[in-house]
């Protein structure tokens, strides 16, 4: 927050010649990637929603052992949750977020993250989960 407050760019200072701007600037919720600078130096800003599995654990969207189910390639890949809203994937790894349990799981470089696992007692996404909890909490998701 203090970056985006005291930037050059938040304040109007011109920047000197060839800096890159340090932090995304703007304020959209419409899904799409907010950007800084101009031309060439513009950075994407990395979507933030605030809301974590254990979240939709303790919101009662999500349920520990709830398996998870992600397909690519043809494959079937199987996973669940953990109590404290991790990802245990079918090798026994635990992971923090959906993103790197698909990695850990697949083997891909970016197989996806909410939208890889499908939770299996609602067939939902993880990411449809979440919308939803995101819908009903009125929890902002840029952040």
């Amino acid at each position: 927050m203090a970056e985006r407050i005291w930037s050059p760019d938040a304040l109007g200072l011109p920047r000197p010649p060839g800096a890159r701007p340090s932090v995304a600037v703007g304020g959209r919720d419409d899904g799409k990637n907010d950007v800084a600078g101009d031309g060439d130096e513009a950075r994407p800003r990395r979507q933030r929603y605030n809301a974590t599995l254990a979240d939709l654990i303790d919101a009662g969207l999500l349920r520990a052992d709830d398996r998870l189910v992600g397909r690519r390639g043809g494959r079937l890949f199987q996973a669940a949750l953990t109590a404290d809203g991790r990802i245990r994937t079918a090798s026994g790894e635990i992971h923090r977020s959906p993103s790197a349990a698909a990695k850990a799981a697949t083997g891909a470089p970016n197989p996806g993250d909410w939208r890889f696992w499908r939770v299996e007692r609602t067939n939902d996404t993880l990411f449809e989960t979440r919308a939803r909890y995101l819908r009903s909490s009125g929890v902002g998701q840029n952040g």
